[in-house]
């Protein structure tokens, strides 16, 4: 009988992940590109609400707002803490770490709350803006390594994609990728893609990898209940 997860166990778990995103977040993301664009996409559109608000509904529309804001917030934090999807490029690293797009997206809602009064009218218009986030703009931050989705294959297991938009890997290297103590780098060992090969099969899990001149895909394929 496997022995039950004790909360000082979760706690513990709960420091390191936190340690380890600081880092990450500090080494990997703080002033990179994609940092620096959602901080300054962020205070453009907000200077711009703040220019064409409607001061004499103000109240309205930030309570508007705030509600839009409390229910993305409270969707993107679930979303990441169920494994649905994640952000290798976040803004903070705890919390709602994406919290730069949650506030552009109560700001366009605030937008289109002010512009159409009539309800069948904004609800229409809302879907529409919905759809163009889904379909337009996430695709845009999936491109720009902001965001990644974590797709379920199927009742068993799970597939994760990692998504570069480099470049791509020669195909000479990438025959040779899993041959350990091969590497391009002048100071690498050669030993990381077998490492985390390893440790994926350790867990009855694959690692696959595709690259083309417009990019590379890693895919990461675990099992659910083992």
């Amino acid at each position: 009988m496997k022995d039950s997860v004790r909360f000082s166990e979760l706690e513990k778990a709960q420091k390191t992940l936190s340690h380890l995103r600081l880092d990450y977040w500090r080494e990997e993301v703080l002033y990179s590109f994609q940092w620096w664009f959602l901080l300054i996409s962020t205070f453009v559109i907000g200077y711009l609400w703040w220019k064409f608000v409607d001061r004499s509904r103000l109240r309205n529309i930030v309570l508007h707002g705030f509600l839009t804001l409390s229910i993305v917030i409270f969707l993107d934090v679930l979303g990441s803490e169920l494994h649905l999807w994640d952000y290798p490029k976040m803004v903070l690293p705890w919390g709602s770490r994406i919290i730069c797009i949650d506030i552009i997206i109560s700001l366009v809602f605030m937008m289109l709350y002010q512009r159409f009064r009539v309800w069948k009218t904004y609800i229409l218009i809302s879907l529409l803006m919905a759809l163009t986030f889904a379909f337009i703009l996430e695709p845009l931050a999936i491109f720009m390594n902001i965001y990644i989705k974590v797709f379920k294959r199927d009742n068993d297991s799970i597939l994760i994609h990692i998504i570069d938009r480099g470049s791509g890997i020669p195909a000479e290297i990438l025959k040779r990728i899993w041959e350990p103590f091969f590497t391009t780098k002048e100071k690498g060992t050669g030993l990381g893609m077998m490492i985390c090969n390893n440790i994926i099969e350790n867990h009855n899990g694959k690692l696959q990898i595709s690259s083309s001149p417009n990019g590379t895909t890693i895919g990461i394929i675990l099992p659910l209940n083992k």
